[in-house]
């Protein structure tokens, strides 16, 4: 064998050595990192399931939700229907009674206003009745005032001719001709 040959075996021995420690070592630190990844990968899969199993519990408490207001709706609906059965008859009798009692209101209230204008024209026809005895009234009292006036002076005449028939002298009467040449005797 030649010389150089086992420093050449040694020195790829060596070389082989070298590359399998690196190769183990490059090895073992892929086998870390491997679990290292796996942990990673265990982990993430128990956060997954742990996030599943909120998602489920989540499901579930919608659907229980979606049940209960299901189950709302449905109450709310025999209700309103209970109510209209009950109520919407009720409802249209008072609205016929009350459209009849507004009706009745008005006829009344349009009753009430011709009665007031017949009553109007009725007191305008009065108070012009009024105000033409009013006016006869006041030309009745003028004529009798005239007529007391002349009643009066009569009256005063009448006394002036006693006093001078009394006295035993003739009379003139005016307008009775006393002047005009005719004689009055008592």
């Amino acid at each position: 064998m030649p010389p150089f040959l086992p420093a050449l075996v040694r020195r790829a021995a060596g070389e082989i050595e070298r590359l399998l420690s690196s190769a183990v070592e490059q090895g073992q630190d892929m086998i870390a990192q491997a679990q290292h990844h796996r942990a990673e990968i265990d982990r993430l899969r128990a956060e997954a399931a742990a996030q599943r199993e909120r998602a489920d519990r989540l499901e579930r408490a919608l659907a229980e939700q979606s049940a209960g207001l299901e189950a709302v709706r449905r109450q709310v609906g025999a209700l309103v229907c209970d109510l209209n059965e009950r109520l919407l008859p009720q409802l249209d009798a008072r609205i016929h009674e009350s459209e009849q009692d507004v009706t009745r209101l008005a006829t009344r209230m349009l009753r009430a206003g011709q009665e007031a204008e017949r009553q109007q024209s009725r007191l305008a026809a009065a108070e012009q009745r009024l105000a033409d005895l009013r006016e006869r009234t006041g030309r009745l009292e003028q004529r009798t005032g005239i007529w007391r006036e002349l009643q009066a002076n009569v009256a005063r005449l009448g006394e002036d001719l006693d006093r001078l028939r009394a006295a035993g002298r003739p009379v003139d009467l005016p307008g009775a001709g006393g002047r005009n040449g005719h004689e009055v005797h008592p």
